[in-house]
């Protein structure tokens, strides 16, 4: 499960219908005059220039610490599993996701990730002067890939996903061609029965170190 400032639904939800008692007593449903239009889907960019929305959710066995400054969004690291994560909902299953990471402020690891639970995630994490994809299912850890890059000062990390069964990864420096890892991964083990999938922003280290976040944002396809 997951927390923020309000709370949240995340698998089974309710829906209304309206019904009508019939002449013996018992209910008939009222068929709808209207199909409902879905509600719009927006795309979402954040700078991290004011306090995080409710839109920013964690779990329920993991409180992450944070802190706003210079319009960026500093994450103190965890070690074990995925780190220490921030998640975002998903509505729709053909996206990007893209997040800048001030590189040399940065003293964990920094990532983002497709979060189902601690035990189920993919990561693509910028560690110094290396990138890795790391995927963790049913709580076991495995090295995807891995390779150098030349660390700018700040950099981007890239997520593709389609159709909600596979994604992709990409990195790259600031407003600089992207590199791709070629493979799309299948993401259908993310738990989504009781749960939704959140994209996570991720930091893993000590405790004491950080990664630090200037902008995050989520196009829809």
């Amino acid at each position: 499960g997951y927390n923020r400032k309000t709370n949240v639904i995340t698998g089974r939800e309710g829906l209304l219908m309206e019904y009508r008692y019939t002449p013996d007593g018992w209910i008939e449903f009222i068929p709808e005059k209207a199909p409902l239009k879905p509600a719009p889907v927006e795309n979402v960019t954040i700078q991290f220039r004011s306090g995080l929305s409710n839109e920013w959710q964690w779990s329920v066995f993991q409180t992450p610490r944070t802190e706003l400054k210079g319009g960026e969004l500093y994450l103190n690291a965890l070690p074990e599993g995925p780190g220490a994560f921030l998640g975002h909902k998903v509505t729709t299953g053909n996206f990007t996701a893209t997040v800048k990471v001030h590189a040399k402020k940065s003293t964990a690891a920094a990532g983002i990730a497709l979060i189902g639970d601690e035990k189920n995630n993919l990561t693509l994490w910028l560690d110094k002067d290396s990138v890795r994809i790391m995927q963790i299912r049913d709580g076991k850890e495995t090295r995807l890939a891995g390779r150098k890059v030349n660390r700018q000062q700040k950099m981007e990390l890239r997520l593709e996903v389609v159709q909600g069964k596979t994604v992709q990864f990409s990195w790259g420096a600031e407003n600089k061609a992207a590199a791709t890892w070629n493979q799309r991964v299948d993401i259908g083990f993310l738990p989504p029965w009781d749960r939704a999938v959140r994209i996570g922003l991720t930091a893993k280290g000590t405790e004491t170190e950080q990664a630090v976040f200037d902008s995050f944002r989520i196009i829809n396809h």
